[in-house]
């Protein structure tokens, strides 16, 4: 028995330890970009084969009108995690500047070569009190490079006011919204892209202002494997049958 209990022990220690490892997976190109136009500056962060963490952020301002977001991408103990956050947005149209807009997007390109729990989250938000023809645009999407088709994919717009969130529906905000797929799921092994946007534009000739935030995040885990459950529970039983196990040299009365 107690050679038994080792050999589980082992095993399980072999299986905790493959879930201290990083996540199989290689970010092979792809690119970060925040803008504020009309002709007004774009900051973008080319992604060529990025190491896991990576942590920046960008700015673009054109006068009133700016746009910035944060990246912070992460792998350790079997979960990988792209995450844009803090993403902040002002458009002020001080003159009669149709087509300004304020934006953050990107396009992250990866190889996955182990299968993989996904979850996709995301919300943008915004408002303005004088502008009914600011358009509030958002889209988060993984793409299936392989087989060319889309694994998730939920868009929305609405005019001069947004409560977008990814949860598969439409989020009423009298505008109109795409859905592909589901927020969860299991990648296989494969090339994969994420895509998302976060666009504030003028659409009409309104003086005005407005403003937004968001956030767009991707999280990987690794897919407990079946021979793992099993092993823990082997050992769980082991442990209790040696716990119960009569001591035979124990003197009986």
């Amino acid at each position: 028995m107690i050679r038994f209990l080792t050999i589980l022990t082992i095993l399980a220690f072999s299986v905790s330890q493959s879930f201290a490892t990083p996540l199989d997976l290689v970010v092979t190109s792809g690119s970060l970009e925040t803008s504020a136009t009309i002709g007004g500056p774009t900051t973008v962060d080319d992604l060529v084969a990025a190491a896991m963490p990576l942590s920046t952020s960008s700015t673009a301002v054109l006068d009133s009108t700016s746009s910035s977001a944060t990246y912070d991408f992460t792998n350790a103990g079997g979960v990988a995690s792209f995450d844009i956050h803090s993403v902040t947005q002002a458009l002020v149209a001080d003159n009669i500047s149709s087509g300004l807009s304020s934006h953050a997007i990107g396009t992250i390109f990866f190889q996955l070569n182990e299968a993989a729990d996904y979850s996709v989250s995301g919300a943008y938000s915004g408002s303005s009190s004088d502008m009914p023809n600011l358009d509030y645009e958002s889209f988060w999407r993984l793409f299936d490079a392989d087989n060319s088709s889309f694994v998730f994919a939920e868009s929305e717009f609405s005019l001069q006011t947004a409560s977008h969130v990814v949860n598969g529906l439409d989020d009423g905000n009298a505008g109109s919204s795409l859905l592909i797929g589901s927020s969860t799921g299991t990648l296989l092994p494969g090339n994969y892209r994420m895509e998302y946007r976060l666009n504030l534009t003028n659409l009409g000739f309104e003086l005005g202002s407005g403003n937004a935030a968001g956030f767009a995040n991707l999280t990987l885990t690794r897919v407990i494997p079946e021979p793992a459950s099993a092993v823990l529970m082997l050992l769980c039983l082991g442990a209790t049958f040696s716990c119960r196990r009569p001591n035979r040299n124990q003197a009986t009365f």
